[in-house]
């Protein structure tokens, strides 16, 4: 781009010098060869750029594409780093709740389970943390609609504790040591 500003200067600059030789030069005979001259000037001037491409132009070309190439390649591992890496983690977090929800589905052939485990991995050690795992389980049975009790809703900041049936805590002690997770996290 700079290059094609200093070459519109110097053009315009030699068209305004001309132009001012031209008025200033007598009336003769000698006119004639002074327009000519000074059409040759232009015309070197004109052919000056593409002498200077092809005789330097290419390695010009070539550095410029390569420093666009640094740009884009270092831009481009950057991102398909981070896209790879966030795949990864997607596939292996979607495996770990397949499996877990087959090897459930095995241990305890009665219910459906779907699994849906929070954990943080660590790609460079090859390690994960379960922060949460949320399993909802179903019964392949049909069951009666049973009578729900009367809920009261109190003021009081007492915490119910959650109580599971016989099965549920015998999927839950199950869980618990299939993942390597204490029972709260689940």
């Amino acid at each position: 781009m700079e290059y094609n500003k200093s070459f519109i200067e110097t053009l315009v600059t030699i068209i305004i010098l001309f132009s001012a030789i031209e008025l200033i030069s007598p009336n003769n005979s000698m006119k004639k060869y002074i327009k000519f001259v000074l059409g040759l000037i232009l015309i070197v001037v004109m052919l000056n750029p593409i002498i200077d491409f092809f005789t330097e132009g290419e390695d010009k070309i070539v550095s410029t594409i390569k420093e666009y190439e640094g740009i884009l390649s270092t831009d481009t591992e950057t991102s398909s780093d981070v896209a790879a890496s966030n795949e990864v983690e997607d596939v292996f977090i979607e495996n770990l709740n397949k499996n877990s929800a087959t090897e459930l589905a095995e241990k305890f052939p009665d219910y459906k389970f779907v699994c849906d485990i929070d954990c943080n991995i660590d790609l460079n050690n090859f390690s994960y943390d379960i922060s949460h795992a949320k399993i909802s389980i179903s019964t392949n049975k049909i069951q009666e609609v049973e009578k729900i009790e009367k809920v009261e809703i109190s003021n009081d900041n007492k915490t119910n504790s959650q109580a599971y049936s016989d099965d549920e805590q015998k999927i839950l002690s199950y869980v618990s040591n299939m993942l390597g997770i204490s029972e709260d996290k689940i």
